[in-house]
């Protein structure tokens, strides 16, 4: 007992002092991201007791801290903006550099694939106006993002439902600080941004302004809209091929399916000159009145929130159960909350309900039934524990339960239908070779965050999960994945 004792309290110790990756005022809850620009944590700041992420450069070279301190510097001069996450705290030692900041939720790039990597028309009007507003107050400000794409939009946590735009190390000045006039054109002979989404001027490796940022965006919603750009999924020399793309297509082909007001917005970019200020009010106006020509609430009800409500809802449907004794009456259970147990006797309701019950008694008679034989009083709880729903839930048919049932689990009911052995079908949940919902859903979201289909052809679910690999933050998970692929 003492060596546990002793390795507890050892263990204990090293959690609370982070093992020096971060300063003591912070607590480290887990890993959000890790890659080449560092890891940044999710940490709790114990001073404040608020949540934060915490990016760490761990012995950086010269020029990757130069980026790091570029980025808190701007992010101080963004401080007043709404859709820029705040610095809470900075600092460095012998071994590395950290910026604490605000703690966000998702990015716009997991929520595409949790929706089937596609947005409808009015999410995507939505954050239009959004994140145009956004780039308004940042360039404003004097400054250019240069890598706008859908990993560096991120939604608020908890109660905040306000849209950011995050991850300024690429960001510039555009204004000349000592004579405060826009920087003038010129060749940078460099790359700057993410090749799906930037524009033709970063192609070109040219000096970037406001116009470009927003002709980034403006691929970036018809990603969002059409659920692909036409420059994605074809086996060529990509930069090149995305470059000689983007300067060839008309826009026409580019927005077609789509409101006019995208080949709007589109035309009126690309004719926008290095240091014209474009009329952002104009812009979202125009949004907005596209909104309202297709009857459109600005309600804030992204597809991602539909899509959980009803996911939630189809779950209450699933959980539901009805449960029938041998004597040919019904009786409420008392499982847990998610496993709802409707009562009933012949003729009569016993569980308190009064009319009310009767009526969704009546509304759910189409549900299966499920018989617990010889022991009719047991209560539902250990049966909502047992038994998984989507297996009770077979084919609409009638199961029934032969023989007493346990509370201890020691004897399972045998599943009987129409009292022919069933023939059902494996629940997802415990099958070794299917894949869960929410598995799929982690695995599109890594894919998209790592751009695995971004120049390739689309790749299968299987090919996804072996191409991942420990980058993801998430090994275990994906090394979970890859033998039950490799077990088939």
């Amino acid at each position: 007992m003492s060596d546990k004792g002793d390795r507890a309290s050892q263990k204990g110790k090293q959690q609370d002092s982070n093992n020096g990756i971060v300063p003591q005022q912070f607590r480290i809850m887990n890993i959000i991201n890790s890659g080449s620009f560092g890891t940044v944590f999710q940490a709790i700041e114990k001073n404040l007791k608020m949540e934060v992420a915490v990016k760490v450069l761990k012995n950086p070279d010269k020029d990757t801290l130069m980026m790091l301190e570029d980025e808190i510097r701007i992010l101080k001069d963004l401080s007043n903006i709404e859709g820029v996450p705040k610095i809470i705290s900075y600092g460095n030692n012998s071994s590395y550099q950290y910026v604490a900041m605000t703690l966000l939720d998702k990015d716009l790039g997991f929520y595409f694939a949790f929706c089937q990597k596609r947005f409808s028309v009015k999410t995507v009007l939505m954050l239009s106006i959004d994140l145009l507003t956004i780039m308004e107050q940042i360039h404003d400000a004097g400054y250019i993002h240069r890598d706008l794409k859908p990993e560096n939009m991120m939604m608020g946590k908890g109660k905040d439902e306000r849209l950011y735009v995050v991850d300024f190390g690429m960001s510039k000045a555009y204004i000349n600080m000592q004579t405060k006039e826009h920087i003038e054109p010129k060749a940078l002979r460099q790359f700057v941004g993410t090749y799906r989404y930037c524009a033709i001027t970063a192609h070109h490796g040219n000096e970037q302004s406001r116009k470009d940022d927003l002709e980034s965006l403006g691929y970036i919603l018809i990603y969002f809209a059409k659920g692909k750009l036409p420059w994605q999924g074809i086996n060529s020399t990509r930069k090149e091929y995305v470059q000689n793309m983007k300067q060839t297509i008309k826009l026409e082909e580019l927005t077609k399916g789509l409101p006019s007001i995208f080949l709007e917005y589109m035309k009126y970019v690309k004719s926008l000159g290095f240091k014209d200020r474009p009329d952002y009010k104009n812009l979202i106006t125009q949004f907005k009145n596209t909104m309202k020509f297709l009857n459109y609430q600005q309600d804030g009800m992204f597809d991602w929130k539909i899509q959980k409500m009803r996911r939630n809802q189809q779950k209450n449907r699933n959980n539901t159960v009805i449960i029938q004794n041998s004597a040919g009456g019904f009786r409420e259970g008392g499982g847990r909350q998610q496993d709802t147990v409707l009562a009933q006797r012949q003729g009569s309701v016993n569980a308190g309900g009064g009319a009310a019950q009767q009526n969704l008694l009546h509304k759910t008679a189409s549900h299966n039934v499920i018989n617990f034989g010889n022991n009719p009083n047991r209560r539902g709880d250990r049966f909502g524990t047992m038994i998984s729903h989507q297996t009770m839930m077979t084919n609409g048919g009638i199961l029934q339960t032969q023989g007493s049932f346990s509370r201890s689990g020691s004897k399972k009911p045998s599943l009987m239908r129409n009292n022919t052995r069933a023939k059902t079908k494996k629940s997802t949940f415990f099958t070794t070779k299917q894949f869960t919902i929410e598995e799929k859903e982690s695995v599109d979201a890594y894919s998209s965050k790592f751009q695995l289909d971004a120049y390739g052809d689309d790749l299968s679910l299987e090919d996804k999960i072996m191409k991942l690999n420990h980058n993801t933050t998430q090994p275990k998970f994906f090394n979970f994945l890859r033998s039950r692929i490799q077990a088939k």
